[in-house]
């Protein structure tokens, strides 16, 4: 699609409701101050929320900083993605297997679909692509995977992308007009101008050049009420507590770098005149030096517990005012550990697990217990999510290069604690999200 076109598509945008309404620190967050730069004017996209493409930042900010979020989101990925990839049956989402349909396959199908994977890319290359889907969903909520069938000389080839979230964007098409996804790393106006987005239309729609060769793209959301263009992370609900933590962060570094450094202050009503013996006698710059040779590290005379001086008798009382040192750290620990609490249950997580070792507490059945529930709440969920729109892309290739697959054959993942699952489900094929 040639910039002159997508500038000719320019219609008024629709709304997505925003977080950034809450009254709150987050609305300031999430408002969108490099908007005026954004190529809205240009190109009709749609953006992340109605009032600009901060949120995408501000989610990527958190998973960085926030150590209970960023932590769930690492830990989750171990339980998720921390076992191999193996071959299994396609399993139609929303009904049950047979008997005979979870039964493993057969030698034969196995290796003839090893060899089909093979052709196109290697299992370690579709694994980290696997790990790319999980890390954007978890993170902005939304995963893009494109794949292009290409053609050159008779000879069929097929290639897989996952995009970063945060470089995707809806063409702002008509509810009847089918969605198309631009792409770009950046979003400016002087940067579109010059680099005209890539567009592909979202699945099951394709593009088809002169040459015959095919390009489509899956999107993976995390569908929240409200919002068609774009899910959210799945950890939402848990955003004012993750941002408590790093709000938290930010306090301790800019408290420990805007400390108010003295601990005294001296007012002396007498002026500093008279004779040697008096207190009004030492000049200023005597009267500190004395005070920091005797009462603190920074002198280098040898330290005394007492220090005598004397002033007239008709001399006013020295006033001394002490500047007490922040001990707010029980507040602040109360409060850490209420957003901790809070991040763990948006994530429908368990601090255990994120020791990410059977055993790691001393507790072995204990472990085994949070394991399997979480195993049924969250990591297998999970793996479907994420295997969904890469087991899509494949049924795409095996189209493409004619690869005969009668009985369903795709990919499922294996899980690094196996032997704790005495009755989990065996599949890992199907998908309880959306894939648009």
């Amino acid at each position: 699609m040639s910039f002159d076109h997508l500038k000719q598509l320019h219609k008024v945008k629709s709304k997505t409701s925003a977080i950034g309404d809450i009254p709150s620190p987050l609305r300031d967050e999430l408002r969108d101050l490099d908007i005026a730069r954004m190529a809205y004017s240009i190109i009709p996209y749609q953006p992340f929320f109605e009032g600009g493409d901060a949120s995408l930042k501000f989610f990527e900010r958190m998973r960085t900083l926030s150590p209970t979020h960023g932590s769930c989101i690492e830990t989750i990925s171990k339980y998720v993605l921390g076992g191999e990839i193996e071959i299994t049956n396609r399993k139609l989402p929303g009904l049950a297997q047979t008997d005979a349909e979870k039964l493993p396959v057969s030698d034969s199908e196995r290796n003839a679909y090893i060899e089909f994977i093979q052709r196109f890319t290697d299992f370690q290359q579709l694994h980290s692509q696997l790990a790319k889907i999980y890390d954007n969903y978890k993170t902005y909520g939304n995963a893009f995977i494109e794949i292009v069938m290409s053609e050159v000389a008779g000879e069929r080839s097929v290639k897989f992308h996952v995009h970063d979230a945060d470089t995707c964007r809806y063409l702002l098409t008509d509810p009847n007009e089918p969605r198309i996804v631009l792409i770009s790393p950046l979003w400016t106006t002087s940067y579109i101008i010059r680099n005209t987005p890539n567009s592909v239309p979202l699945y099951p729609n394709q593009t088809v050049d002169a040459n015959g060769s095919r390009r489509t793209i899956i999107h993976l959301t995390n569908d929240v009420v409200g919002r068609d263009w774009y899910g959210l992370p799945d950890s939402i609900m848990g955003l004012y507590f993750i941002y408590l933590e790093y709000q938290q962060g930010r306090f301790t570094v800019d408290g420990y770098a805007n400390d108010w450094i003295p601990r005294v202050f001296f007012e002396l009503c007498e002026d500093l005149e008279g004779d040697s013996d008096s207190l009004a006698s030492d000049s200023t710059d005597e009267f500190e030096e004395a005070l920091l040779n005797t009462f603190t590290n920074r002198g280098s005379d040898k330290k005394s517990v007492m220090y005598r001086v004397r002033a007239p008798g008709s001399s006013e009382k020295t006033e001394v005012h002490e500047f007490a040192a922040n001990t707010n750290e029980k507040f602040h620990q109360a409060m850490g550990d209420i957003a901790e609490s809070q991040v763990y249950k948006a994530h429908d997580w368990h601090p255990m697990l994120n020791q990410k070792t059977q055993g790691s507490l001393g507790n072995a059945g204990e472990f085994q217990q949070v394991f399997r529930l979480k195993f049924h709440t969250v990591i297998f969920p999970l793996q479907k999510t994420i295997l969904a729109p890469m087991q899509q892309a494949l049924k795409l290739a095996e189209e493409w290069l004619g690869f005969q697959n009668p009985n369903g054959t795709t990919i499922g993942l294996t899980n690094i604690f196996a032997n704790l699952l005495l009755d989990a489900p065996t599949d890992t094929t199907t998908n309880s999200n959306a894939t648009k």
